[in-house]
């Protein structure tokens, strides 16, 4: 049968068979990546727990109207998944989808942390600032599940961002992957999946 995901191989890196990267320090626990690990809580045998049961409802639903686009139909679910991992670190994560074009293209989403913000700060002067700060825990770029991340990953729309925020977050519902770019190109740091393919993922 199908392998689940379990608190262990979520939090090293990677499900089966992929394994995580050696020989390197893991991301901080601020980033992209972190939030993801925060979302492996312990399983039951055959099911996944919240809050990526409450991802993974959401994606069936929404998919099960027959009216969703492939891609930004489960923006919301993503948001929605990164946003509640991110409110128990510290500092807080947030996740604002659909940036404002900083010289690079349009990012699907990107990962701010509350340090960036000064207490006190009004809704207007945070959205504000949205438009003129980098994300500090890197961009998101989301494909429909069919999509291959070591390919997405070598894209020029993904370098072209990696040049500007350095860190990407490549999902493609299925599969995440943090990937650093540098000026030898993309390095993937760490990445889990919670299927093999698009068929595994939509029986899930």
């Amino acid at each position: 049968g199908r392998p689940i995901p379990t608190r262990s191989t979520l939090v090293a890196g990677a499900t089966e068979p992929a394994c995580p990267k050696q020989g390197r320090p893991s991301p901080a626990a601020g980033s992209a990546i972190g939030i993801l690990r925060a979302a492996a809580t312990p399983l039951g045998s055959h099911r996944v727990t919240s809050p990526l049961a409450t991802f993974l409802q959401e994606i069936g639903t929404t998919r099960a109207t027959g009216a969703n686009t492939p891609e930004t139909s489960f923006y919301p679910a993503v948001k929605q998944l990164l946003d509640t991992v991110g409110r128990d670190l510290n500092p807080k994560v947030l996740c604002v989808m659909n940036l404002r074009n900083q010289g690079a293209g349009l990012p699907d989403g990107g990962l701010f942390t509350a340090d960036q913000f000064g207490r006190g700060a009004t809704a207007s002067e945070v959205e504000a600032a949205f438009g003129a700060r980098k994300p500090s825990r890197g961009v998101i770029e989301v494909k429909p599940p069919p999509n291959d991340l070591a390919e997405l990953a070598r894209s020029k729309q993904a370098n072209d961002y990696g040049r500007s925020y350095r860190h990407v977050l490549l999902v493609n519902l299925r599969e995440f992957a943090l990937v650093e770019y540098s000026e030898r190109g993309p390095n993937t740091l760490e990445q889990f999946a919670l299927a093999k393919s698009d068929r595994e993922f939509w029986a899930m």
